[in-house]
């Protein structure tokens, strides 16, 4: 986007941007109510990444894998593993779901490989968080859960879990009016998912032709919420971000120019 002019910024709980009714889950929600709905549904799915992640690392399988006594014993253990794999990538839509060794090395895996990182870089950024922490990292439209499985007081095994972005876009979509647009950006700055499209899954996030913290110093958002209003292109667009964790959720109107009318033919506003 191009053109943008902050015209007008407030943070929330000071004197509220006048906010016209728009089309979210609540009728009559206002553009801060969507910021708050939509990033109420983000952590939800991020929540339920992490859970997964969770499950298979601080499961009692890998624990009996690590501690077999035999070989025999170790690969009835690592069959059983595949298979709680697998049925819980069929049940909640994963991509990809691997088990690696500290050095690097391929235990087990299911799914579709991905674009995303290779195994050296998957065990390193693991292993450079603490045991116990589940983190993410954003490697195009996929999202990489990793986790360290501990035994005997390291790391030997790391867990990883490929979440498509597109999970991301669906909780966006839900319920959101056609004269909306809703951006995720994660920590650093990248976009996780946008409901437009617009925007590519693993690059830098411009909100109006602004980053998020040129545009948060522009609103004079300081805090975790705020809202404002930019002039882009000679029409008012009202923006409110929520964040939390980390990640910020934008909600905005769109531009006038491509805004979508109701009708039948779903045609540009005029």
């Amino acid at each position: 986007m191009r053109g943008a002019v902050i015209i007008l910024a407030s943070a929330l709980g000071a004197a509220a941007v006048a906010a016209t009714p728009v089309s979210a889950a609540a009728p009559g929600a206002s553009i801060e109510d969507v910021a708050r709905e939509k990033l109420a549904a983000v952590t939800l799915v991020r929540s339920k990444a992490r859970r997964y992640t969770a499950a298979i690392a601080n499961g009692r399988l890998l624990q009996a894998y690590l501690s077999a006594a035999t070989t025999a014993e170790a690969e009835r253990v690592k069959t059983r593993i595949v298979s709680s794999m697998k049925a819980m990538q069929d049940r909640h839509g994963l991509t990809r779901i691997r088990i690696l060794w500290r050095d690097g090395r391929r235990l087990a895996e299911t799914g579709t490989p991905d674009k995303g990182p290779g195994q050296d870089r998957i065990v390193k950024d693991a292993l450079a968080h603490d045991p116990g922490t589940i983190s993410s990292t954003l490697y195009g439209d996929t999202l990489n859960w990793a986790a360290q499985v501990d035994h005997g007081g390291q790391g030997e095994l790391v867990v990883s879990v490929g979440q498509d972005t597109a999970a991301y876009e669906r909780a966006l979509l839900h319920g959101l009016g056609s004269a909306l647009q809703v951006i995720v950006v994660n920590d650093k700055g990248k976009v996780v998912s946008d409901s437009d499209g617009a925007s590519t899954p693993g690059k830098p996030a411009m909100i109006a032709g602004l980053t998020l913290e040129a545009l948060r110093q522009n609103l004079g958002i300081g805090g975790p919420a705020g809202a404002g209003v930019v002039e882009l292109d000679g029409h008012p667009v009202r923006i409110a971000l929520q964040s939390a964790d980390g990640w910020t959720v934008i909600a905005m109107d769109k531009p006038a120019a491509t805004a979508r009318c109701t009708g039948s033919n779903d045609a540009p506003c005029r």
